[in-house]
């Protein structure tokens, strides 16, 4: 008895619950006030605000079509274009140019 008397009473404060929602929602749609158009203006000025991430530019984010970065999902974006791997002639090239000669280098014994 006790059980279904609180699980009646939680049902009660449930629906009471919703109706107090329900005309507090038709009070405020029925009386736009100053808080809902500051809420607007609001959103507005955060949608403009926004700064891009990738280029830096205001108005879009990076996963925006605007951006002129945007690559897409799965897509290769335009900074994405370096070669990853070198070939083993560029490697060479690369170390020529680190390290022109070995008359500037050092022995040390026992270094590895």
């Amino acid at each position: 008895m006790k059980r279904e008397r609180r699980r009646i009473q939680e049902q009660l404060r449930r629906i009471k619950r919703n109706e107090q929602k329900l005309a507090q929602a038709k009070l405020d749609s029925d009386f736009p006030g100053p808080s809902s158009a500051k809420k607007k203006k609001k959103e507005n000025a955060k949608e403009i605000k926004l700064k891009c991430g990738a280029c830096g530019q205001v108005g879009h984010m990076r996963t925006n079509k605007e951006c002129p970065l945007y690559a897409g999902p799965g897509k290769l974006g335009p900074q994405s274009a370096v070669n990853v791997a070198l070939t083993e002639e560029e490697e060479e090239k690369v170390e020529k140019q680190v390290i022109p000669s070995d008359e500037n280098l050092v022995h040390v014994e026992g270094a590895v």
